[in-house]
Parts: structure tokens; sequence; C-alpha cells
């Protein structure tokens, strides 16, 4: 297992290179620039190209990609082109939030696909089977900013409330957290839960055709502990790996949920940069998001030996 875990850390480094290689390039073959947008239209070509010298951005591509990398080595990621602060104080802001945000979304998404897909598969085609795979269905077709949007009118409209705006620490007020935190959550979790949903059923169907179901169920156990003790925890490994991609991948691309509800999360910074072409910001938010995406899938491979022992690695 050391070993394992050892050679996937070693294959993270060239993973979160390329991957900033790519979105370095692709920033940079946008039209326009950071001293375009800063300096305005009414400046005049030669004050552009003042700027873009002050910027680093006249050198040529790959020298601009070693500065910064190589200040990325030292732990310097660089100053936001719109603020002027360090990136990696603004990333530490919005950290939280998105962290916040996506663990609320994974626990409400596995609180209801667990129980929902159980039914589903344990009441294949019945009416709750039926019902299950209807919600499931919707939550894939319902894009998230519909669903945001949709929430926020009915609260507005039918209660004359809408979430507190900003971030405040669970810590701090747990009552206005929570407040802020809900109904994103919900929206959130609810399309993953659809996925999960989904996947337990399938998987779950699959092993309960299995012989050692059958051998349970002839020692006299009843359905309920069968289903909880024996299938259940073997059906739940490629439940695991949808939970591993969905964890990066809420704290990564929850964009509409925090710009619709006014958190100040990661991704809510990755569209101001974006939109600003604040590359130092974008460099940082696309590092962090690699390395969360990368660990987080080794999390999920090194738990599969937890729950199920046959799984081995070398």
């Amino acid at each position: 297992m050391t070993k394992y875990i050892a050679r996937r850390l070693v294959l993270l480094v060239p993973t979160v290179i390329l991957v900033t290689v790519i979105v370095f390039t692709l920033m940079r073959a946008m039209p326009g620039d950071a001293a375009s947008l800063q300096i305005g239209d009414s400046a005049s070509r030669d004050q552009i190209e003042t700027l873009r010298a002050q910027l680093g951005l006249d050198r040529p591509l790959y020298a601009q990609y070693f500065v910064w990398a190589a200040g990325v080595l030292t732990g310097d990621f660089g100053k936001s082109h719109r603020t002027q602060q360090p990136v990696i104080d603004e990333l530490k802001n919005a950290i939280p939030v998105s962290a916040e945000l996506a663990l609320a979304g994974v626990l409400t998404a596995v609180a209801v696909a667990l129980p929902l897909g159980t039914l589903a598969a344990t009441n294949r085609a019945r009416h709750i089977d039926y019902a299950a795979r209807l919600v499931a269905l919707a939550g894939l077709s319902i894009p998230s900013f519909v669903l945001g949007t949709l929430v926020v009118l009915f609260l507005a409209l039918w209660f004359g409330w809408l979430p507190p705006t900003g971030y405040v620490p669970l810590y701090v007020d747990p009552l206005t957290n929570l407040q802020q935190f809900v109904f994103p959550a919900l929206v959130v979790g609810y399309r993953s839960s659809a996925l999960m949903t989904r996947m337990v059923r399938s998987s779950l169907l699959d092993v309960l055709q299995q012989d050692y179901i059958r051998t349970a169920m002839s020692k006299g156990l009843s359905w309920p502990t069968v289903v909880r003790r024996h299938a259940l925890r073997n059906a739940l490994i490629p439940v695991m790996t949808l939970i591993g991609t969905q964890v990066g991948a809420l704290l990564s691309g929850a964009v509409v949920s925090e710009t619709i509800f006014s958190l100040p999360g990661v991704g809510r910074l990755f569209i101001q940069a974006v939109t600003q072409r604040d590359y130092a910001m974008v460099q940082v938010v696309i590092l962090f998001i690699a390395l969360v995406v990368s660990l987080s899938n080794l999390i999920v491979d090194v738990l599969y030996a937890v729950v199920d022992p046959r799984v081995g690695y070398e």
C-alpha cells in the first residue's frame, strides 16, 4: 500500500504540470489580455505596451511559464492583476467557502442517494423504483443554474426571504452560516444525488444476483440484514469512485451556486479571474483544483481496500 501511494504521489507531479501548461497556454490564446482590460479602451498603444512590459506579458510564452513556475517552487504565486493583492491570500479566503459547500453538497447527496438507491434496487419494477428513477432523471435533466434560480425566486416571492449574502464562518455564527449554505447545498447536492442514486441502484442490483447473497438467505438471515451487511457494502465500491470525482467537481465547479447565492468561493473567484484575464489568479486556482481532484481520487482508491478486503495494492 505504501509503495502504491508513493507511486501515485510521484505521478501527481507531471499531471499537475501538464494541467497548468494547458491552462497557461489557453488563457494567453484568448483575445485580449490583462493589460488591455486594466488600462481601458482610451489608452494609447504605447501605454498598453508599457503596462504589458510591467506585467511581464511581452516575454515569450515559455519564459512567462518558467517565471511563474519558479515563483511557485519558492512559494511566490504572484499578485492579482485585478486587486494587486497576493493571489494566495485571496485563494485562502475562498477555500473555506467552497470546501464547506462541497462537503455539505456531498453529505446531502449521500444522505439522499443511499436510501433512495437502495429502496429502488430492493423494490425493482415497483412504484417506489419508478419514483426514485424519476427523481434521479429530473436531477440529471435540470441545469444547476435553473434550479438555483428557481429556489431563489421561490424563497423571495413566496416567503419574502433571501439567504444572507457574503460568508459567515460556522464557528462565528452557526445560524447565519446554516442560512447561507442550506439551499446552495441542496441545489448542488441534488444533481450529485441523482448520479449516485442511479449508481447505487445499478450496483446493488448486480450484487443482489450473486451466489453469496442466495447463500446468506438460505442460512435464514432476514432480507434487511442481507442487504445491509452483505450486499450494500460490496455495492459501495463504484459509488465511492463517483463520490471521489464529485468532491473535486463540487469544490471546483459550484460556480453557478456560488454566484446565485453570493458565496465568495473558489468557483466565483475563478470566473472573475477569467473574465478579467487575471492570469496569476487563474493559474493558482487551476493548480489548487488539480491537486484536490488528484488527491481525492487517491484517497478513494485507498478506501477501496478498507471497504473490500479483497482489494489490494502492491
